[in-house]
């Protein structure tokens, strides 16, 4: 059973505390908090005090250690934003001091501990969702109903990609053991749109995995998905030229968008479809992804929405593969 709040609370803001003061939540996710009319932000956490304070001034807000936001009895729900390697201890203790869960992508570094994060959010009935916010945006809404509709004819073919150059050697994704590398960083973005596309339902997958094996990470990779009728193809990692792009190729027409998955809130978008050599272009209103999903955040713990995204099946249809990937390269001869 699921928790939500009392309805006599239902005219109160969801009060939110933050573990970690990341570039991702000063940059995108705090702002977004900041604005939204459902919650509220109450506290920053962090191992560096001076830099929770520094967050707490800037986002106007209490400041504290990780322990001071699990303990805050005045606290509803908890945005994590650590390093990968570390979403599992602190999520779970998120979600046994009962509060609700947002945790940064990728969910964690392994199908079991993404499973036991559910189930342990599920008996104590608090909501546990990943902070992936591309999936709220109207573009995305807008590809997914033209290939469901039928506009491109049977599907056949699915290409995601999410490459970017190497990193700064100081990265933390450089850092195997806070959970680095390409894997757990960029391909949950290609990863997740094929199988929103695809479906679940997929017959066989294959990968090939590339290594830095002075860092201790993998850089980049490549996998293959196969359905009963159609396949898909993923890009993704570090030591690329920056790209972040899909293409869904159909029985009559072919569909391509940029910038869909990282984007900045004011920018127009473009879905191009070829068809019959003629190419028509639909362009979907700028939003800021980041405000939808937090929207969404609160309607999921309120108990009005039911979509799924970003939640309990959908989270471990895509960790199946990213964990299985994982463990190919950390436990193998490739990093062994």
């Amino acid at each position: 059973m699921r928790a939500f709040l009392l309805f006599s609370d239902m005219d109160r803001k969801i009060r939110l505390g933050v573990l970690g003061c990341s570039a991702i939540g000063e940059r995108s996710v705090l702002p977004a908090i900041k604005r939204n009319q459902q919650i509220e932000l109450i506290a920053v956490g962090s191992r560096s005090l001076v830099k929770a304070q520094y967050f707490a001034e800037k986002f106007a807000c209490k400041s504290g250690t990780y322990a001071d936001i699990l303990t805050d009895g005045s606290i509803d729900a908890v945005y994590v934003s650590l390093p990968v390697g570390m979403h599992y201890d602190w999520g779970i203790k998120v979600i046994k001091a009962n509060k609700h869960l947002l945790l940064e992508k990728t969910f964690t570094d392994s199908l079991s501990t993404a499973q036991d994060l559910i189930a342990t959010a599920k008996q104590n009935g608090v909501v546990a969702m990943e902070a992936l916010p591309y999936v709220y945006h109207p573009l995305f809404r807008h590809v997914r109903e033209i290939v469901t509709s039928g506009q491109l004819g049977k599907l056949r073919h699915i290409e995601a990609f999410f490459g970017l150059p190497y990193l700064p050697e100081s990265d933390i994704r450089n850092n195997a053991k806070l959970g680095g590398g390409a894997i757990l960083d960029a391909l949950v973005y290609p990863l997740s749109f094929c199988l929103h596309i695809g479906g679940a339902d997929y017959s066989t997958y294959s990968q090939n995995v590339l290594c830095d094996e002075k860092r201790g990470i993998d850089t980049r990779g490549f996998i293959q998905i196969d359905w009963c009728e159609y396949s898909a193809h993923i890009a993704y990692g570090f030591g690329f030229m920056y790209r972040n792009s899909y293409s869904v190729w159909g029985e009559t027409a072919y569909l391509t968008a940029e910038r869909v998955f990282p984007r900045p809130p004011d920018l127009i978008s473009e879905i191009s479809i070829l068809r019959q050599g003629k190419v028509d272009a639909m362009t979907v209103e700028a939003a800021n992804h980041f405000e939808l999903m937090l929207d969404a955040f609160a309607n999921k713990i309120n108990g009005t929405d039911d979509s799924g995204l970003n939640e309990n099946n959908d989270i471990l249809t895509r960790m199946r593969i990213i964990s299985a990937v994982h463990q190919y390269c950390y436990n193998s001869t490739l990093l062994a």
